[in-house]
């Protein structure tokens, strides 16, 4: 999978959730591959409550400016 600043999406895999879900056990994203994503302030893997994993590898090669970045892989956890 590959992506440029052309490219029009800020993230190359996304997994959302919903609300009232009970657990994060089904929930999974796996890379086995290569993601080169070279987009300013973009994202090439975000997970929201679910597991992350990347065995491939992740390039992330956009000239950001000051005050920008760009992530290979945000996850975010909610702990009850």
């Amino acid at each position: 999978m590959s992506g440029t600043d052309a490219t029009l999406v800020k993230q190359a895999i996304a997994q959302a959730n919903y609300d009232g879900a009970t657990g994060t056990s089904n929930i999974d994203v796996i890379n086995n591959g290569e993601i080169e994503f070279s987009k300013k302030g973009g994202t090439a893997i975000a997970v929201d409550y679910g597991q992350a994993t990347n065995n491939g590898k992740i390039t992330m090669d956009a000239a950001n400016g000051v005050g920008e970045n760009s992530i290979g892989l945000f996850g975010h956890l909610v702990l009850s």
